[in-house]
């Protein structure tokens, strides 16, 4: 069991059978109703079939690892593929042939081209080719304790070496500088091959059709309760993916027309917008589009590229335009239904079938795929003749965002080879901030080191492996370049924070926000504004911005202070922190401006605000406490928790106002017997 099996709290069994030569989802094969052998893939076990695509891809990386088209088709196998995508620092999926995985397909991040990794069944088909080198070694025993292997025989750098002991294959590696690096050690008792019978997806889809049909069932049960017990509009969230369209096509099989729901980030590649557009006709559906417009372009030249670790896009392109959109259309609570799958993510694995959205209230979100693997999936598009986005075709495997940071250099390389005019346009950009920032920019870009802010593992492996460790080293001069902007300098010392900035510091901008902080005390003294907080004080005067604090809460108290101050400054209209607000207390006037009677002093409006909660959290505070993970201190208020305070207050708030309005009507009582008593007394 690898270290994934363990960190998975869910993940996907499949099966192959050993008559039709097909993978199974269940155990036993529809067709020849013969039990399945279990295939032993890597957690989750997310396994697709694979496509023309990836038939080509193959054999560019059997050419790129050999040189030749020699043995290839004893390699290949006759089986359908299967593809599992595993842990990498790029993009690496184990492939599965004949109902054994033959090797790791993985694109190569150094060399940009896609290569393999062959497991003791692929070398087996070819090592009697004369394609592969190999090694002999004295003893396995040996290998198992060397790490790397001192050679005198010559290869080529970055060759892949099988390992030998007495004709056995014991294991593999890669020669560089008269060393071969050990990546893998075979066991002993490994299948070489289950069945050689031929098959296609037709073979796959009747070996799978009651199978299918449980799984489909289910869903649309799912579906059905959910909606009788909710009695909530339906909608339904359309990406223009593949699990979206399944999840649309399940809910149409019940007879329900639901409106489709698109997030136009203004970054899809125009064939998914193409998708979109296509299937609402198709089905004759109302189309929404939360249309974030050209809110990225806008607003990179502030922020920055977007990272992994610093998706400040999510806020204004994802959460801005969804909340903007179900607040202006339905007055009431709508039910999401989306394709959402638990093998996608950690996260996604970790929720349930149906929650309420933590960034929109409104929407309770259902999903009726939850358990599907990508072979489920595939099977369903293909068993109902659906016409899936064509990128998948060309070899994407995911649709979004077409230079989202959690992108491979493999799908960049796609991009730029399908898409070269808005490839240029991102890379224009690029350009742009590495001369801001100093550093070495055809390193940066090219390998694709922008996608993370702070020295990350990856980002660190591929520094030094390219020789430019100043690009992970340098994040401290490289972070006061980035907020240079708005901020000239930060010192510290023992006593206090000494922020400098760019501007003059208007008092108004915290004038406007000051409930939010529950301030004890504020007054201006000679110019100087003065605010004191619980453990902490401030003072605001010219450019400068000096904040004291005695305590871990203090200190945070100090950081939301700032937050306020800055996101005044650099505010970039997407109204999240207006949509959000439980209250209604704060209004974007050019500037936020907050209403002290509404405000009940949660802080919401700074956790949804991407300059509070990305920029200053992942750029300001790093500098302040001298990390670069300062967003993971322990000390920070997480999300949960202000969610948890709202409900708190809210609760409070209403008992106060049962109570205030009780207190009203029995004074209106006692008003009414006292004039009743009085007009007696004159009748009397």
């Amino acid at each position: 069991m690898s270290f994934f099996d363990n960190i998975w709290p869910i993940r996907k069994k499949h099966w192959w059978c050993p008559t039709c030569n097909v993978p199974l989802i269940k155990s036993i094969c529809n067709k020849c109703n013969t039990e399945g052998i279990p295939l032993k893939l890597t957690a989750p076990g997310d396994a697709r079939p694979g496509l023309e695509r990836d038939e080509k891809t193959l054999l560019e990386a059997y050419i790129n690892e050999f040189g030749t088209e020699k043995g290839f088709k004893d390699f290949r196998g006759s089986s359908i593929l299967l593809l599992n995508k595993v842990p990498y620092m790029d993009e690496m999926k184990e492939v599965v042939s004949d109902g054994v995985v033959i090797c790791r397909l993985y694109f190569d991040p150094y060399s940009k081209k896609w290569r393999l990794r062959l497991s003791k069944p692929g070398v087996l088909r070819i090592l009697d080719k004369g394609v592969v080198s190999t090694f002999e070694i004295e003893s396995k025993r040996l290998l198992r304790r060397l790490l790397r292997i001192r050679t005198s025989k010559t290869f080529r750098n970055h060759e892949q070496i099988v390992l030998t002991h007495k004709d056995e294959p014991v294991g593999i590696g890669y020669y560089e500088n008269h060393y071969i690096k050990v990546h893998s050690i075979y066991s002993k008792n490994v299948t070489v091959t289950i069945s050689k019978v031929n098959s296609s997806i037709t073979d796959v889809i009747k070996a799978n059709e009651n199978s299918m049909n449980e799984y489909i069932s289910k869903a649309l049960a799912f579906i059905d309760v959910t909606l009788e017990k909710t009695a909530i509009k339906p909608i339904v969230s359309f990406s223009g993916g593949k699990d979206s369209l399944v999840v649309l096509h399940l809910v149409l099989q019940l007879g329900i027309e639901p409106t489709l729901l698109f997030n136009d980030t203004g970054i899809e590649l125009p064939e998914t917008v193409e998708s979109v557009y296509r299937v609402a006709k198709e089905y004759d559906l109302d189309l929404i589009i939360a249309n974030a417009g050209n809110a990225f372009w806008n607003s990179v030249n502030f922020f920055g590229p977007p990272g992994r670790d610093y998706r400040w896009c999510c806020k204004i392109l994802k959460l801005a335009p969804l909340s903007r959109t179900i607040k202006s259309i339905w007055n009431e609570d709508v039910l999401n239904i989306v394709g959402q799958r638990a093998f996608e993510s950690l996260d996604r694995a970790r929720r349930p079938r149906i929650w309420r959205s933590q960034w929109v209230p409104r929407m309770l979100c259902a999903a009726p795929i939850h358990t599907w693997s990508q072979l489920e999936i595939w099977l369903y598009i293909f068993m109902n003749k659906l016409v899936p986005n064509p990128l998948y075709e060309l070899g994407y495997e995911r649709i979004g965002c077409f230079m989202c940071p959690a992108s491979t250099l493999a799908e960049f390389e796609l991009v730029k080879n399908t898409h070269p005019d808005l490839w240029n346009k991102w890379i224009e950009v690029l350009n742009k901030w590495g001369d801001k920032l100093g550093i070495d920019k055809r390193i940066w870009i090219e390998y694709g080191l922008w996608r993370w802010l702070a020295p990350a593992k990856h980002k660190q492996t591929m520094s030094r492996k390219l020789k430019s460790p100043e690009i992970v080293n340098e994040w401290n001069r490289i972070y006061k370049i980035w907020i240079e902007d708005v901020i000239n300098y930060i010192n510290l010392t023992d006593e206090y924070i000494h922020v400098n900035f760019k501007n003059e510091i208007q008092h108004i901008a915290l004038k406007s926000q000051y409930s939010v902080l529950k301030i004890k005390e504020m007054q201006t003294s000679n110019k100087v504004l003065i605010v004191k907080l619980h453990n902490a004080e401030a003072r605001i005067c010219g450019r400068d911005l000096i904040l004291k604090y005695e305590s871990e809460l203090g200190f945070e108290n100090c950081m939301d202070l700032l937050k306020l101050l800055i996101r005044w400054i650099a505010c970039q209209q997407c109204r999240n922190c207006e949509l959000s607000c439980p209250t209604r207390a704060i209004s974007i006037k050019n500037k936020p401006v907050i209403d002290p009677n509404n405000c009940i002093h949660c802080r919401l409006c700074l956790r949804v605000c991407p300059i509070a909660e990305v920029y200053i959290e992942h750029l300001v505070i790093p500098l302040i406490l001298g990390t670069p993970l300062a967003w993971r201190r322990s000390s920070r208020e997480g999300f949960e928790e202000v969610l948890s305070k709202i409900t708190t207050l809210l609760s409070i708030n209403k008992k106060i106002e049962e109570r205030t309005s009780e207190m009203l009507r029995n004074r209106l009582r006692k008003v009414e017997d006292n004039f009743n008593a009085f007009f007696s007394m004159m009748n009397g």
